[in-house]
């Protein structure tokens, strides 16, 4: 059995020079060299920074951040009921947890270029490797050229 000064000895924190230095490539180049990738690869929905975690153990490269399932997730429709604040703060629990990359539903944007903006910067703060945005005005026909370069013009 160990003596009281051994066991201090041994659950002790690690200096940070003891711990071992990861060189693990920024979330965003993940993402850009599955997206340019010559094989085929998958990302799987995750709403939750749990769910992350599982789909990284489960050996997934990447993680799709679904409106449908954070919608679900938060009980809401996916019809753009959640907030970007509200969808902000689950992806950053999910990016948290995990080591690869996110690549996230953003439905329309939420709102005009400005709320596209925004949001993208926050993503960027949380470390959200992607994100994707649906430009349709309710009909068949394209989405005017105007307003879609400008939610995405940076």
């Amino acid at each position: 059995m160990k003596t009281t000064a051994q066991f201090r000895t041994t659950t002790e924190p690690r200096k940070a020079t003891q711990l071992r230095k990861t060189t693990q490539p920024r979330k965003t180049t993940q993402l850009r060299t599955l997206l340019n990738s010559k094989q085929l690869e998958f990302l799987i929905d995750a709403h939750d920074g749990i769910s992350a975690k599982i789909a990284e153990e489960a050996g997934f490269q990447g993680i799709w951040g679904s409106g449908l399932s954070i919608s679900a997730q938060l009980g809401v429709r996916d019809n753009n009921e959640a907030s970007w604040t509200q969808v902000l703060e689950v992806v950053e629990f999910m990016s948290d947890a995990t080591s690869v990359p996110i690549l996230l539903d953003g439905d329309t944007g939420y709102g005009n270029f400005n709320n596209v903006q925004r949001l993208v910067k926050k993503l960027e703060q949380r470390g959200v490797a992607g994100f994707c945005i649906e430009l349709y005005g309710g009909s068949p026909a394209l989405y005017p050229i105007g307003s879609a370069s400008g939610r995405i013009a940076r």
